[in-house]
């Protein structure tokens, strides 16, 4: 998704439904976009050196954290299996 251009076609004016269908996206990532945009209260213009993905972080920072979690391997429990199945 490309969130800075959601947020610039918002702030020149555009509904959602045209930012939807500009963008590629569902209205309700627009919606929620926008709306994390203001609690957090951004401004245009971003700068430029930030990158989409970097805005994704700023605008969801715990789906982030929580879609890129790594559980541990219990190697023990692993192992109890195989020997289970041998």
């Amino acid at each position: 998704t490309d969130y800075k251009s959601i947020l610039l076609y918002y702030y020149k004016g555009n509904t959602n439904t045209q930012i939807a269908t500009i963008c590629g996206c569902s209205r309700t990532t627009v919606i929620k976009t926008i709306k994390r945009a203001k609690e957090l209260n951004l401004k245009l213009p971003l700068p430029a050196t930030l990158r989409d993905s970097d805005l994704y972080l700023m605008l969801y920072p715990k789906e982030v954290k929580e879609r890129d979690t790594i559980y541990p391997v219990s190697y023990t429990h692993l192992r109890a299996h195989e020997t289970e199945a041998d």
